[in-house]
């Protein structure tokens, strides 16, 4: 039996690259495969760019010294790139992470208007 890797693995961008890591151009010194070129097992298992966050060397302060950093590997990736500008930052939903009172500040933020799904 085969195993699908589907989008939630990476996205798949124009030109055939892909990420986990959205805005890929943003992200200096990372190579992003291209699955014209790899398979998406191979750009999981082997790419520069996924390689690049595999272990906790990458990791800084607070993660590098955190007892946790085995367990959570330093959280999401993603959101510490889209909240603090730096993919390498603590994942700011840490209560470690130095942008934490960002993101008390963001789940405070509320909408009051009617929740419409796809413009239904």
């Amino acid at each position: 039996m085969r195993r699908r890797l589907g989008a939630p693995l990476a996205q798949r961008l124009a030109g055939g690259q892909s990420a986990a890591l959205p805005r890929r151009g943003s992200h200096p010194g990372l190579e992003f495969w291209n699955v014209r070129e790899h398979s998406l097992g191979d750009i999981w298992r082997a790419s520069p760019a996924f390689m690049e966050f595999r272990g906790t060397d990458w990791m800084q302060e607070p993660c590098k010294s955190c007892a946790l950093k085995e367990k959570d590997f330093g959280g999401c990736r993603c959101q510490a790139f889209l909240i603090t500008g730096d993919a390498r930052a603590a994942d700011p939903v840490c209560h470690l992470s130095r942008h934490h009172a960002l993101v008390e500040e963001l789940a405070g933020v509320r909408a009051d208007d009617a929740y419409s799904y796809r413009h239904s």
